[in-house]
């Protein structure tokens, strides 16, 4: 999981947490797949 750096707390971001999306900054060579998986394993 070394990809997600942090997450993003602005006012937009939390809005979106309503429709479950989630805001994080990520390595910039980290894939769409790659992401997918590691937010799975956090919400697991």
């Amino acid at each position: 999981m070394d990809g997600i750096k942090y997450a993003v707390f602005t006012d937009k971001s939390i809005r979106l947490l309503g429709k479950n999306q989630y805001t994080s900054n990520v390595e910039s060579r980290s894939t769409r797949t790659e992401i997918k998986h590691w937010v799975e394993l956090l919400n697991s």
